[in-house]
């Protein structure tokens, strides 16, 4: 029994590789007597297969390595790394080493690849946020070792809004794009060369400064990391005194949507200079910018309409013959929305008895209970018989409430109709519609529809009394 362990110990020691241990080091020479994957690796497609089909004993190696948090992510990246193979000289010294003698997963470590003849592997990296954990697989024998650590080094990377401004607005010094950093020191100088502000900060984000003085600035920034030679980046801001806006619309009249509104920008000036450059911005009551409009030169009146109704606010920002700008003016302005509206309708029609044909038409009027959203319609119009006796060309009336879901609307109400056979008497009839818009613009809607017509009353069976209508709808002068 003592024997057997000794033959076990020297077996552990001689490890897959013939060994001399002259230094802290373990100096290896040739691989494959006790391989994790046996048989070796002769692809990337075959590492792959054989280290999922072995992922218990890979997980034990970690383990042993004291790397157990780095099993899953090396598994993960196993899927999509870039796996390259390459030739590592004599003198590469793996930190740990993964192996199998017999059945048990053991773990070698600081292991010096000490034979003449280059040491043939795959290799790939796994990155973990700012550390590079470089992974060296033999291909003779597939045992996952590790090599070495290394740290991305920061890059400062500045972006700073905006680069012209006025006085005492807020500049946003914006370094959140610098990764794998320790410190960064912000300097801001003057052209003159004097430090006029100026912060530290323990980690990537965003500084705000302001200017109380006019002139061109110079934005400094140091990204630091331990091990790392610092980066810089540096961006200019420009102060200058601004104009002063104005803007205004007639407010003694109404305003009604896709009619054209008067925006009168001309009561602005610059006190130093003249007004270049206007920018109109109309944002509704959500604060949602609905639309913008540039000019040049100082005579700024632009005219808009409006496709909603609504309670506006117009924005107005100048820039005058130095670059200075203002965007401190606004106006509000009301639109409101014509409620009623004209509609007319046609198509054809089915009358049961032997669904007999009809060709309808009718025009009438709507109203908005709420814009968009509810409508009550009110129409009169004929349907011609195609069939002749015993149906009759008649007269119908509807008046429908539709409730509107995007383009989709449906609704229902009562009608009236004319005779429309020698046993069907007119009188009230239950309607019920569905439609669809597929015309959509600012002033104007068309849509096709069904519509079923069923009379009231209770000497009228529905499968022998009712009226099936499909028309086109076309409402304007929204």
């Amino acid at each position: 029994m003592k024997n057997n362990k000794i033959v076990l110990l020297l077996t552990i020691l001689i490890f897959v590789f013939t060994i001399s241990t002259y230094a802290k080091t373990v100096k290896a020479y040739r691989l494959g007597t006790y391989p994790l994957i046996k048989g070796g690796v002769a692809d990337v497609d075959a590492l792959k297969t054989k280290l999922f089909k072995n992922d218990e004993q890979v997980k034990k190696g970690f383990e042993l390595a004291g790397h157990a948090d780095l099993y899953l992510p090396f598994m993960n990246a196993l899927e999509t790394a870039e796996i390259v193979e390459k030739e590592f000289p004599t003198g590469t010294v793996l930190s740990w080493m993964i192996y199998r003698p017999g059945s048990k997963v053991r773990v070698a470590k600081d292991l010096e690849w000490a034979s003449t003849k280059p040491l043939k592997a795959f290799t790939f990296t796994l990155k973990q946020g700012c550390t590079n954990y470089h992974f060296v697989i033999p291909k003779k024998c597939g045992n996952v070792s590790f090599y070495q650590i290394t740290e991305d080094c920061p890059v400062c990377k500045m972006d700073v809004t905006p680069e012209k401004a006025n006085l005492n607005d807020k500049i946003t010094v914006d370094l959140s794009g610098t990764n794998c950093v320790d410190a960064i020191e912000i300097e801001v100088m003057a052209a003159d060369g004097s430090k006029v502000a100026g912060t530290t900060m323990d980690s990537a984000g965003k500084w705000e400064t302001s200017f109380d003085k006019p002139g061109e600035y110079t934005i400094k920034a140091k990204a630091s990391k331990a091990n790392c030679e610092a980066s810089g980046c540096e961006a200019r801001v420009i102060i200058n005194a601004p104009p002063v806006c104005c803007v205004k619309v007639a407010s003694d009249k109404t305003h009604y949507t896709n009619k054209p509104v008067v925006i009168d920008a001309s009561c602005s000036n610059d006190p130093d200079g003249k007004i270049v450059k206007g920018v109109f911005e109309v944002k509704d009551e959500a604060g949602n910018v609905v639309a913008t409009h540039n000019m040049t030169g100082d005579n700024l009146i632009w005219e808009n309409s409006f496709a909603k109704a609504g309670l506006y606010t117009i924005c107005l920002s100048v820039e005058d013959d130095f670059g200075a700008a203002c965007t401190s003016c606004e106006t509000k302005l009301e639109v409101k929305r014509k409620l009623f509206f004209p509609m007319v309708a046609a198509g054809p029609m089915l009358a049961k008895g032997t669904y007999s044909g009809y060709l309808f038409a009718r025009g009438g009027v709507g109203f908005w209970a709420i814009p968009d959203v509810l409508d009550l319609t009110l129409s009169v119009g004929g349907a011609l018989t195609l069939a002749g006796e015993p149906f009759k060309s008649l007269v119908m009336g509807t008046l429908v409430l539709n409730y509107h879901a995007g383009p989709l609307y449906f609704g229902g109400g009562l009608g009236f109709t004319t005779k429309v056979r020698n046993d069907w008497d007119g009188g009230l009839n239950l309607v019920g519609n569905i439609g669809f818009d597929i015309i959509k613009t600012p002033s104007s809607a068309g849509s096709i529809f069904g519509e079923l017509r069923v009379p009231t009353g209770s000497e009228y069976e529905f499968s022998k009394n009712h009226m099936i209508l499909l028309g086109f709808k076309y409402i304007f002068n929204l």
